[in-house]
């Protein structure tokens, strides 16, 4: 391999943005070459994953580093938190048990009186071979869409890529994005899928913004698979986290990787969704766009610490949008909004306490946020702990945490089904789709219970799911997890 620090003109201990800018410097001359020769393209090839090992572990950026004085305590009159647990007691036992904890972050600030922070949108859409027909022309469509829905002081930029990014509009003004609509019909399919391009050129194109204060936005469009460089990708999630950028990804049809998707989005706090028609994309971005106008708070993350006996079995995001988050500390949890709560459903598994143990505490941390207008950040103490007895609790769970639990477990059952399906048991996964069915019925969600006896069907029939069956039953579950008022899974 070539030395990656003398190739890029760097030191050794170059910043992460010193990184950025050589790699982007080298990409843009091979770029330049019309027909590179077998040599040069390998010479590339070479650079591509040194810089890729280079940013496994990326350095903090200096000016995002806050030594605990500069991280106080928030005012109680902006924010408030609640936690609510599956039993108000723990039973003394000989065996593990779970405990679900509900945490609630909500914003008590008016909205009326609050400012609109501007915002910088990066578009990374994929336009390789398999975005023919009409997928590319309907994205293209969207795009359009956007012009006119961005407030006059937001930024845009939009990414194409196929095996090699290119920059289609670079950060501009939304007054003046109208001028550029050739740009965007321009864009044709061809070519690989090679996902980490568009997503590092699209970091980058965030990082340049001189702007003190905006939320930032990298928006993913694929749908396909991406092919040996999910861990850059992931690596450059970790790093964006850091920046405050959230990263969100839309899969457009049956192809497209989703665990790869949902762990990207997570590292960030944004989540991964499933574009199924045309006017799923449509409502989505809608939305995207909606919650730019509600922005409290930015880089809003949970930092905590638990006993090494304790497992945390799921961290599961339940609003404003459902996905399941990292388990790692810190849990990068994207925007706090003013009308829509943070809320976290946690799963610990505790082991069997001994006998004089009379509590326990299942995880200590802070939950940390900067605040429009303020260059600091701000914290809350968290503790999750409860009371170990004889007898535990008689009360039963609280109506939020059944609820939760249960849709949780309706979910799992489609994973369940899969897992059974990736192990060829047809007659297992048969079983689970039914099980869900069933309760999906009985719970009134009849479109839903639908779907999933057709994809029973289908599996006993021609032993696999349809097309579409596996990631409608994915993403259609989760959206349960959605408050009622939000029109999850009907």
């Amino acid at each position: 391999m070539c030395d990656i620090y003398r190739t890029l003109g760097i030191t050794q201990d170059a910043t992460y943005e010193e990184i950025l800018e050589a790699y982007e410097k080298a990409s843009q001359e091979y770029y330049a070459i019309e027909n590179p020769d077998a040599e040069t393209k390998a010479h590339f090839e070479e650079i591509q994953d040194g810089f890729r090992e280079l940013i496994q572990t990326p350095p903090p950026p200096p000016d995002q580093v806050q030594s605990s004085a500069q991280v106080r305590e928030i005012d109680p009159d902006l924010v408030e938190v609640e936690t609510i647990y599956s039993s108000n007691s723990l039973t003394r036992l000989d065996e593990p048990q779970r405990v679900y904890v509900m945490l609630s972050v909500h914003c008590k600030v008016d909205p009326s009186f609050h400012k609109r922070i501007p915002a910088n949108i990066c578009l990374v859409v994929d336009r390789s071979t398999s975005m023919k027909d009409n997928r590319l022309e309907i994205v293209k469509r969207n795009i359009l869409g956007l012009f006119g829905q961005l407030s006059e002081q937001d930024v845009f930029s939009l990414i194409s890529f196929n095996d090699r990014a290119e920059i289609v509009i670079p950060p501009t003004v939304a007054v003046n994005l109208p001028s550029l609509k050739k740009s965007i019909l321009g864009l044709a399919a061809e070519g690989g899928t090679e996902i980490f391009q568009g997503l590092i050129q699209g970091y980058q194109m965030l990082s340049q913004s001189l702007r003190d204060e905006e939320s930032r936005y990298l928006m993913l469009l694929t749908d396909g698979h991406t092919y040996g460089d999910e861990s850059s990708c992931y690596s450059m999630a970790r790093q964006a986290a850091k920046e405050g950028v959230v990263i969100q990804a839309m899969g457009i049809g049956s192809e497209w990787n989703d665990r790869f998707l949902d762990r990207l989005t997570s590292i960030s706090g944004g989540c991964a969704q499933f574009i199924n028609t045309p006017e799923d994309l449509q409502n989505i971005l809608a939305r995207q766009l909606d919650s730019l106008e509600s922005v409290f708070a930015q880089q809003l993350q949970l930092k905590y610490d638990k006993p090494e006996d304790v497992t945390i079995g799921t961290i599961f995001r339940l609003s404003p949008d459902s996905a399941p988050m990292a388990l790692e500390s810190p849990v990068s949890l994207g925007n706090l909004e003013y009308d829509q709560d943070q809320v976290l459903l946690f799963e610990f598994l505790v082991p069997p306490q001994a006998e004089g143990t009379t509590s326990i505490d299942l995880a200590k941390g802070d939950l940390i946020m900067k605040l429009s207008g303020s260059e600091h950040s701000v914290r809350i103490p968290i503790t999750f702990s409860r009371e170990i007895t004889d007898t535990g609790s008689e009360e039963p769970p609280p109506d939020k945490i059944m609820r939760a639990v249960s849709r949780l477990t309706l979910y799992r059952l489609q994973a369940k089904a899969q897992s059974a399906m990736l192990e060829k048991n047809t007659a297992e996964a048969t079983r689970y789709l039914q099980n869900l069915a069933t309760h999906l019925l009985s719970q009134g969600k009849t479109k839903l219970a639908r779907t999933v006896l057709h994809e029973a069907e289908s599996i006993r029939e021609n032993g696999e799911f349809s097309k579409y069956g596996e990631k409608s039953l994915k993403y259609g579950t989760r959206a349960l997890m959605l408050p009622e008022d939000s029109g999850g899974g009907k």
